[in-house]
């Protein structure tokens, strides 16, 4: 390395090269001859002569928070054995459990340290909160493992208490019908009646009170549908899938002969499981609820009932008083799938309430 001197004498400088050191010299500005000093012997590493590390250069002192800003992050007072930290910021990306390198003092840990002053200090709960972010302090969002409810399907929920109460009114009509038959037939004594006029009086009688009830029937029976499709469309808009009867089968299987002996079961047997697991493939696994079955099974067996009564007696093959025993079965059974049928109704309506309640679209 060049080592920089210059004349005693004239001052002029010279850049000399380390091996000249220790040698007599000419300035050539003034012809001055002069000796330079030689260089130092390097010292011998002793027990007591080590050399000497270059410390490094000490670390910027970070911004210390106010007590307000603290108070703002909600954490207190940040205070260290000694005060050598006290008030010192956390840096960015570092967390409150993890060791923090310091230049000129080591490693230390920020939870070690501050363990014995988490009640004074107010840190305590920032330490054992699960929920802060590492960096911000700021408290993150639980996330939830229920997936919010999304309606797919082109149908939308609509509630079915007015439907039930239509429906209801017009099936209690029918069963007052088919109540005053059974009176009519247990108590009005039709046998007495033996003389013309009497007889026409009451096969009108029985004329209009079989219309009324066909026509209230048929009135029950179309609310029914109605009910049965509105049903159907709330039981997919709430998520349950693959059902294997759309709204409209369930108004068309009721006027399609032969397939009516099933169709209908088959649509309110979906509908009923469907209310009690409403999302998707659930419903599948359940057996249909015993108030469908017995609906079905009674509204079967009473439409048996009055064919097999007026075709015996058509063809003379049993007496008109065992036509009238057959048909008064007829209507009780008629009567108890009416009762069952409104049970089925009303159970299936404040179970779709309930299930649109919790998807939120109520």
């Amino acid at each position: 390395m060049p080592v920089a001197i210059a004349c005693p004498k004239c001052k002029q400088k010279y850049k000399l090269p380390e091996s000249a050191m220790g040698k007599q010299l000419k300035c050539k500005s003034c012809n001055a001859v002069f000796k330079t000093k030689a260089p130092a012997a390097p010292k011998t590493n002793t027990p007591g002569n080590q050399p000497q590390a270059d410390k490094p250069p000490a670390a910027p002192t970070a911004p210390q928070p106010s007590q307000q800003e603290l108070a703002q992050m909600g954490i207190g007072d940040l205070k260290k054995s000694g005060d050598v930290f006290a008030g010192a910021a956390i840096p960015p990306g570092q967390s409150l459990g993890s060791v923090v390198q310091d230049p000129g003092f080591g490693d230390f840990d920020v939870a070690s340290e501050e363990a014995s002053e988490e009640k004074d200090s107010g840190m305590g709960a920032v330490l054992t909160n699960p929920y802060l972010s590492p960096g911000g302090g700021k408290p993150l969002k639980k996330k939830s493992s229920k997936k919010p409810f999304v309606n797919d399907t082109p149908y939308t929920y609509k509630s079915l208490s007015l439907l039930a109460w239509l429906a209801t009114v017009a099936i209690a009509i029918n069963i007052l019908i088919g109540l005053g038959a059974i009176g009519y037939f247990l108590f009005g004594n039709p046998g007495a009646v033996t003389d013309k006029e009497g007889i026409m009086a009451m096969l009108v009688g029985i004329a209009l009170v079989l219309l009324i009830f066909v026509l209230s029937w048929m009135f029950h029976t179309i609310m029914t549908m109605i009910f049965m499709y509105r049903a159907n469309a709330n039981a997919r808009s709430l998520g349950a899938r693959e059902l294997a009867n759309s709204p409209w089968w369930c108004v068309f299987g009721w006027i399609i002969p032969f397939l009516n002996l099933v169709q209908p079961f088959r649509a309110m047997s979906e509908i009923a499981r469907a209310a009690r697991k409403p999302r998707g493939k659930g419903w599948q696994s359940l057996s249909t609820p015993g108030l469908v079955i017995g609906w079905w099974a009674c509204l079967i067996f009473a439409s048996i009932a009055w064919s097999v009564s007026d075709r015996l007696v058509e063809e003379e093959m049993i007496s008109d008083s065992i036509g009238s025993i057959i048909s008064m079965v007829a209507f009780g059974l008629s009567t108890i799938s009416n009762v069952l049928l409104i049970l089925t109704i009303w159970d299936i309506t404040k179970r779709q309430n309930e299930n649109a309640e919790k998807a939120g679209v109520a």
